[in-house]
Parts: structure tokens; sequence; C-alpha cells
């Protein structure tokens, strides 16, 4: 129960990886805002999550829009009276040629990943700021190191990530607010099947990827768990600025056969 009595908001909660975490969350303890843009989603989730015995509220929330972040922190503040934790999780990702690349669809990915942190992060953290206490988790990827022939809009939206976290370290060190980040690698989630939608397409991409990784395969969503109950807790104290690494190896230099 190491977040017992801490409120967190995740975002991207309805699925994947935030579901995972918004679960292992109210298994430490915590009380919750689940906030998605599919909101029957979120209330079934909601509903599961609340039989542990924590208060769970759903809110629609587009990270994007900064009216509906607005809306979002004022209903989690409504709800509870304060907000402790912040995960910044929701993201998409389409796959586009860059020379192919729309400008609508390099808005629309760079808003909901790098705009939403922002939006989210300035909001709720001035409510920290104030009571002079939180933490803030950055969801990233693998990918933020790397470029793609075919997703140069999402790569370069996690590599601002990376550096937007330890930007926002600097700023809320002072205020006794950590942020930090977790980059996962692959897994086995439903964006999988959102980015890749034709079957063929998505399993040659989940072969190849899957042979850059020394553990040889995706990773499950409860495996990011620990690391975001990690930074949200006590235990990360003297953390900021600092992005740890979720995915099977793959970031890791792998040696050669001999």
């Amino acid at each position: 129960m190491r977040l017992k009595d801490k409120v967190a908001i995740v975002t991207g909660a309805a699925s994947g990886l935030g579901k995972a975490i918004a679960r292992r969350y109210a298994e430490e303890g915590a009380d919750l805002v689940l906030a998605d843009m599919d909101i029957d989603l979120a209330r079934a989730v909601a509903d599961e999550l609340s039989a542990l015995g924590s208060r769970v509220v759903a809110h629609q929330t587009d990270v994007a829009s900064e009216e509906s972040v607005r809306r979002m922190v004022d209903a989690a503040l409504a709800a509870f009276g304060r907000i402790d934790i912040l995960v910044n999780n929701a993201g998409l990702s389409t796959l586009r040629l860059f020379l192919d690349l729309p400008v609508a669809e390099w808005d629309h990915v760079m808003g909901v990943n790098l705009r939403g942190p922002f939006l989210c992060s300035q909001m709720v953290g001035r409510h920290m700021a104030e009571r002079r206490e939180g933490a803030i988790i950055n969801v990233t990827s693998i990918e933020q190191d790397f470029g793609s022939h075919n997703r140069a809009h999402y790569v370069a939206s996690k590599g601002g990530l990376k550096t937007l976290t330890k930007a926002m370290a600097l700023s809320f060190a002072p205020h006794n607010v950590r942020v930090n980040a977790i980059a996962p690698g692959g897994f086995n989630t439903e964006i999988l099947v959102k980015t890749f939608p034709d079957v063929a397409v998505r399993e040659a991409f989940v072969a190849d990827f899957v042979k850059k990784i020394p553990m040889k395969r995706l990773g499950e969503p409860h495996e990011i768990a620990g690391a975001a109950v990690f930074l949200a807790s006590d235990d990360a104290s003297y953390m900021i600025g600092s992005v740890i690494d979720v995915n099977g190896g793959a970031s890791a230099p792998v040696p050669s056969d001999p």
C-alpha cells in the first residue's frame, strides 16, 4: 500500500499501459481519476477498480484541449480535494512516410503526445507547487532516441517528451514536485492493433521488433506498473529528471554473435 491516501490522475487510462498503471495504483491504495477520450470504457474500468476498494472517477478528456484538461483538473479537485500524482500516459501513433505526412496528422499526434503532457503538467503542477508536494510521470518510448521512416511525428513527439521531462524537473524541483519518465519498449497492447490494423503488417513488425529484444518477447502491460508505482512513491524521493527504460533490454547494446 505504498500509495495509500494518494490521489492520482492517469491519462489514457481506459486501456493498455494506462489501465495497467491505474490498476496497480488502486492495488497500492490510491484514489484515481481515469482520464480518457473513451468515456464508456473508462467508466467500465472505474467500476472494475472501485471493487478493489479505491474511490475512482472516470472523466472524458482530450489532453490536447486546454479547456478539456482544465475541466479534468477541476473534476479531480472537486472529487478529492487534491492531486498527488499525475501520469501522462495518453498517446497515439499512425503510420505515414515522412514525405506523405499531412500537417493535420502531424499536429494531431504532436497534440496528444507532447502538447497533452505540457497542458496536464502545467495545470496539475500549479496545484502541486502550491502544496509543495507531488509526482509527475511522463510515459515516453524507447523510440525517443531513434528515427523512423514512417513515424517521424511519433518519434519526434516522444523525443520532445523526454527533454520536456528534464526541463520540467528543473522547473518543479524548487517546489518539491518530482518529475520523471518511463520509456516503454514494445508492449502487447491495443495500440499495436490501432497502429498496425493490417494483421500481416502487424505480425511482421512484431517479429522484426522482437529480434531486437534480448528477452525475445513483447512486454505485458502489468510489467510497466512497478516502475510507475516506484516513481510515484516516496521510494523515489531523490529522483528527478530520470528516464527509466522498461523494454526487455532493447535499449542495451547487444553484442554480435561470435
